[in-house]
């Protein structure tokens, strides 16, 4: 009878083990940003979900998705409350992640932020762009020494569809976006039809990443499950 209890025990034991090192709990980054990630009642969809969902089904884990402010998710990450957050990357507000050791995946998605105006403006050169709308805490990267020398005045917003209202109003000269995210906003959700890519501002090509403090193991693996990052078809320029 002992051995019997103690073979339970033990098989009890391991097998909580092995539940507990297959759960996986990602802080999501609280934004509408269609059409790559967004919350819908509460919960993480889009493009991302569809893409980030492949890598936990195929290696059977079972993921948590924690929906929270980006600055809240990095806290919690810091605090090993989350395994994971998405979307990160090592150039994004580098000031409050300072005395920590994070671990950056390589870019899952890739993505391209730009300049957009509305069409028939009068904008000729970097020197024409005085306002410029953003959303929170995103570094207008291309206009960056103009902004820290005053010459650029930055309009702050915490949504896209708020973000794009600024620039339909006249309230800014350019909103700096996501390509594809303003062109969704601008086609399926405004129906306004008027955005326009400012051309003489170099667009920033870079990655979505997962970051971590305690799962290099996660990290690796990723890395591995992921060999090139995946780009979002412009799914907006499909549908003019």
């Amino acid at each position: 009878m002992k051995t019997l209890f103690l073979f339970l025990f033990f098989f009890f034991a391991i097998d909580s083990f092995a539940t507990e090192s297959n759960r996986v709990v990602v802080a999501i980054e609280k934004l509408q940003y269609h059409p790559l990630y967004y919350i819908e009642n509460g919960e993480f969809k889009g493009f991302a979900r569809d893409i980030l969902d492949q890598f936990f089904q195929k290696k059977n884990y079972s993921v948590q998705y924690k929906v929270l402010p980006y600055l809240r998710a990095n806290k919690e990450l810091k605090e090993k409350q989350v395994d994971l957050m998405f979307p990160d990357n090592p150039l994004w507000i580098n000031d409050k992640k300072s005395g920590e050791s994070f671990i950056y995946s390589k870019p899952i998605i890739s993505y391209t932020d730009g300049l957009f105006s509305l069409k028939g403006h009068r904008l000729k050169e970097k020197g024409d762009i005085k306002v410029v709308g953003t959303l929170f805490g995103f570094t207008v990267t291309p206009l960056k020494e103009r902004v820290d020398s005053g010459l650029v005045q930055l309009k702050e917003v915490f949504d896209v569809e708020k973000l794009l209202e600024l620039l339909y109003l006249g309230r800014v000269d350019a909103v700096f976006l996501n390509t594809s995210v303003g062109l969704f906003y601008d086609r399926e959700v405004s129906k306004k039809r008027q955005l326009e890519l400012l051309p003489m501002v170099k667009h920033v090509e870079s990655g979505y990443c997962f970051s971590s403090i305690s799962r290099s193991d996660l990290v690796l693996e990723l890395n591995d499950f992921f060999k090139r990052p995946i780009r979002l078809g412009d799914q907006a320029e499909k549908k003019k």
